[in-house]
């Protein structure tokens, strides 16, 4: 897949970026630092490919082969395994 930037830049984006962007509603996210939550997505570039669309949201994307929420494996090999997140609420 080629997007016209690096994998690492497109992580930030996905990652860091929205974090400092949502100050005080994502300090504890977006980096895997101590003391902060260890979410994390593990997926192979390769094979990544987003299936969702506005007609039909609710698909997994294919490549990704982990999440994990706060330390605990909530998603592995196409199955739901845990409790979902809680939703992040911005106060701005």
């Amino acid at each position: 897949m080629n997007i016209g930037m690096s994998l690492e830049k497109v992580l930030s984006k996905v990652t860091t970026l929205p974090a400092r962007l949502m100050r005080g509603a994502m300090d504890e996210r977006g980096s895997l630092t101590d003391g902060k939550m260890a979410d994390i997505t593990i997926f192979n570039p390769k094979t990544i490919d987003g299936k969702a669309s506005v007609a039909n949201p609710n698909q997994y994307s294919e490549g990704i082969d982990f999440v994990i929420l706060n330390g605990e494996v909530v998603y592995e090999n196409k199955k739901l395994m845990g409790q979902r997140g809680k939703p992040i609420r911005y106060q701005g």
